[in-house]
């Protein structure tokens, strides 16, 4: 978007979406260029270059392999990205047999310029002869005296350039024969599922399980790694990492690990707890009906922008927004929104369409108890018509009714529960609130005046299906 011009331009067009699909572009340092990788027939992934100058899109890897993740280095002389040639399987969405298909990546850098060496070029490996190693003690300082040194150094630098403008240097591009120019970096061949770049020569690589089903199991998070082109060092930075953004100076790292985020400087390992954002403890004021209200006009605006119907099936987008939005001032609660959602978004008459989430409260829950029976109303009293066995040595099977000491009978009656009288038609369920997995005294009888009625301490649990199912399944092999 150009924000004096006020109009969009269109950049690219992807032949493939599925919900999992993201834009990874990524700015250039000096903001002239865009990277980013896009699907072609074959359903392989390519590196793709805009130039904002001239409008032109260029494809700049040869698409025999599955690139993504594309990232400028901060001198803005490299093009940083990851490939593969085992990833056939799995470009289909929706098709699981590709989860437990693994994936490995390569990562490579490609020298956008003729003139530039190679960041890989071999290295001298003579040692170095007591003259050089004798400068270079000499211009050795103390640790002290070097990080005053820099201080001053800096400080003197700061109050120079305190009026001048930092400009990026141009980055330019010779995209003839570029394909030779790409380099493979020396890192391990792992599933990386994202990459970044931080300082100059320096990115930082997210590992996840080979096996992507491992992680929709629940198996955790995954492991950045980071590597120094100028060292040609990899090493592991961060383990259980959800995700990851640097900063644009490259000196800061915001990631999230389990349910917290965390700000740490790129230098070093994090220390733990140490940078985490308390974010339980952030408030802001909100109000909801005006939220709704952006949100109705929001969800109307993508599906003009992004249903696959230009027409929308039909439907008058801007007739049905006005028809709807009257509701608005009767909404109670975000139910009620979703409510609304869904009864306007059935207009368009397509499947697929589906709503939900939302800032709904959390509503406590009083788990009832039940003693694994079925009964009758007889005499004005709730009488045991059936009692469930279960299997009273497997703890998912235990029956309350059948345990040692218990033994209640089938056609005896329920007298009370916790010393309160149980009496038909009252709801036999509202003496078991909050009982299960609790102790609790009932009162047995073999008739409904109470005469020789004797109590018990069960313990209710709180689902009773397994021994149905149970019952169910002994009653057809009879």
């Amino acid at each position: 978007m150009d924000i004096e011009k006020a109009a969009p331009v269109k950049v690219d067009t992807t032949y493939y979406y599925n919900p999992t699909f993201v834009w990874d572009f990524v700015w250039s340092p000096d903001s002239r260029w865009l990277t980013y990788s896009k699907q072609i027939p074959s359903h392989m992934h390519v590196v793709m270059v805009y130039s904002l100058e001239t409008g032109k899109t260029t494809q700049v890897t040869d698409g025999l392999s599955d690139a993504e993740f594309p990232v400028f280095d901060k001198n803005g002389k490299y093009i940083f990205f990851t490939a593969s040639t085992d990833v056939g399987l799995t470009p289909g969405w929706l098709n699981m047999s590709s989860l437990d298909r693994p994936v490995t990546r390569s990562a490579y850098v490609m020298v956008l310029r003729k003139d530039l060496p190679s960041p890989l070029a071999p290295e001298s490996d003579e040692e170095k002869g007591k003259e050089e190693e004798k400068a270079e003690k000499k211009d050795e300082k103390k640790p002290e005296e070097k990080k005053e040194a820099e201080k001053a150094a800096g400080a003197a630098d700061k109050a120079k350039d305190k009026d001048k403008p930092k400009e990026a240097e141009k980055v330019n591009i010779d995209f003839d024969n570029i394909g030779q120019r790409i380099l493979a970096l020396p890192i391990p061949v792992k599933n990386y599922v994202n990459l970044a770049a931080g300082k100059e020569g320096m990115i930082y690589l997210l590992e996840a399980p080979p096996l992507l089903s491992a992680l929709y199991s629940g198996g955790g998070g995954m492991t950045l790694h980071k590597f120094d082109l100028s060292q040609r060092k990899f090493e592991k930075f961060l383990d259980n990492v959800k995700a990851f953004v640097i900063s644009a100076n490259g000196e800061k790292i915001l990631y999230a690990s389990g349910q917290n985020w965390t700000i740490a400087p790129t230098t070093g390992p994090a220390e733990p707890g140490k940078g985490l954002l308390r974010t339980a403890e952030m408030e802001v004021y909100a109000e909801p009906r005006v939220e709704w209200k952006q949100m109705v006009h929001e969800v109307w605006r993508i599906e003009r922008d992004f249903f696959y119907d230009p027409g929308a099936h039909g439907l008058d987008l801007k007739a049905a927004e006005k028809k709807y939005s009257i509701y608005l001032d009767g909404l109670a609660g975000r139910q009620d929104l979703n409510y609304l959602f869904e009864e306007m978004l059935g207009e368009l008459t397509c499947g697929h369409v589906f709503v939900g989430g939302g800032d709904l409260p959390e509503v406590k829950t009083v788990r009832g108890g039940l003693l694994g029976a079925d009964y009758t109303i007889e005499n004005g009293r709730y009488r045991f018509a059936r009692v469930y066995n279960g299997e009273n040595w497997n703890p998912q099977l235990r029956a309350p009714l059948t345990q040692p000491g218990v033994n209640v009978k089938e056609g005896e009656y329920l007298i009370a529960v916790n010393g309160r009288e149980v009496k038909a038609p009252e709801e036999i369920y509202k003496y078991f609130e909050a009982t299960a997995g609790r102790q609790v005294i009932i009162k047995i009888g073999p008739s409904p005046d109470g005469k020789d009625a004797r109590e018990v301490t069960v313990v209710p649990v709180g689902d009773d299906s397994g021994l149905r199912h149970l019952a169910w399944i002994e009653d057809n092999r009879r």
